[in-house]
């Protein structure tokens, strides 16, 4: 019985290229493994998430890893920022409030 299975391995290029990648799970799983895509995730963040009238969240304001826990856990402490900084201005957000954001989305 041929079984099709879909599913994604991460690795880093600093130690592995694909090849390895797809040894390490053949050996692993014992059987034969066909890559169909491989894809390149640089990181990062932009030091700027606030500009204007503009607030980038989630993926838009930073990528740091394939997994979704961390964009989940970086999203809604930015929504819980975003939410605070709002609520305490009364409609008037000041310069350094969007300079502390900026700076919490950079440490977080």
């Amino acid at each position: 019985m041929n079984r099709s299975i879909s599913a994604g391995y991460a690795f880093s290029s600093r130690y592995a290229d694909a090849a390895m990648a797809i040894a390490e799970v053949e050996n692993h799983y014992g059987f034969r493994v066909e890559a169909k895509h491989e894809l390149s995730l640089d990181q990062g963040y932009f030091s700027t998430a606030w500009v204007n009238n503009f607030v980038a969240l989630g993926t838009a304001s930073g990528f740091v890893e394939p997994l979704e826990a961390a964009l989940a856990a970086h999203t809604f402490e930015a929504l819980r920022n975003l939410e605070r900084i709002l609520a305490n201005g009364s409609g008037i957000v000041p310069a350094r409030a969007i300079e502390g954001y900026n700076s919490a989305n950079a440490r977080c």
